[in-house]
């Protein structure tokens, strides 16, 4: 697939090697944007990936809803620090953007 074309959560199918052999990246990858970048940066213009299949969708959505589920629970001793519960909801806000984007039905 073309380098632009990618889009995060698709998955290497092979590992991607450096001109002189070492391993990059490893079959199996998920791709994120950062990643994405990097390929641009480096010149790259195809890579062999996949999409990330749905039982490993399933696997990270229920990971996430479980985590969230007990994020209260886990910063219970720090109710009163304004510092930490600011921490919560950054890392709240943050799993909920990643559940929202590995459901995300996108057409490639």
């Amino acid at each position: 697939m073309r380098i632009v074309d990618l889009r995060e959560g698709m998955v290497l199918k092979k590992d991607l090697n450096s001109p002189f052999g070492d391993v990059l990246l490893k079959k199996g990858t998920v791709l994120n944007n950062t990643h994405i970048q990097f390929f641009k940066n480096w010149g790259l213009k195809e890579l062999d990936v996949t999409f990330l299949p749905r039982n490993r969708k399933d696997s990270m959505e229920r990971q996430i809803v479980m985590a969230l589920k007990t994020l209260d629970q886990k910063f219970i001793n720090y109710k009163t620090d304004p510092s930490m519960a600011q921490i919560k909801e950054e890392l709240r806000q943050f799993m909920l953007n990643y559940l929202e984007e590995i459901n995300k039905e996108t057409k490639y």
